[in-house]
Formats: C-alpha cells, sequence, structure tokens
C-alpha cells in the first residue's frame, strides 16, 4: 500500500465517472457534499482551538463568544449573519 493521497479533484472525477456507470451522485451533489464536508471540518476546528483555550484558561468572554459564533456559522451558513 503507498502513502499517495488523490487529490479532491480526482476524486471528484471518480464520483463522477461513476455516475456515468450507474452511479448515484452528479459533480454539483459531489461539490455540494464536499462543501458541507469541509463546513464540519472547519467548525470541529473551532471547536477544538475553543477548548484548548479553556482548558489553559487563556480566554475572554469575548474570545469564546466569537468561537462560538463561528463554529456556528460553519456548521449553518445559511443563517450566517456576517
Amino acid at each position: 500500500m503507498s502513502d499517495y493521497t488523490p487529490t479532491t479533484e480526482e476524486i471528484r472525477n471518480l464520483v463522477t465517472d461513476w455516475v456515468d456507470v450507474g452511479g448515484v451522485v452528479d459533480g454539483p451533489e459531489f461539490d455540494r457534499w464536499l462543501a458541507a464536508h469541509d463546513r464540519e471540518v472547519a467548525a470541529k476546528a473551532v471547536e477544538a482551538a475553543q477548548e484548548r483555550l479553556v482548558n489553559r484558561d487563556q480566554f475572554s468572554e469575548r474570545t469564546l463568544r466569537v468561537l462560538d459564533e463561528l463554529a456556528a456559522e460553519y456548521r449553518n451558513p445559511e443563517g450566517s449573519q456576517r
């Protein structure tokens, strides 16, 4: 097994080529899934940063509020206030 990691574009091409042989995901659907996945990863990263700050007592209430809002924005971009 190699350590090669395919690019997002390579995976997108595999998924959309699969549609041509009876798959159920097309390019735009894949792009929406990837965007949702990326938002979830970003939200988790923000939450992890927040947790580290809290655990080290290196935070202010404003910082925690901003991180909460940022994580919520990533999880629900349609409801974003920015």
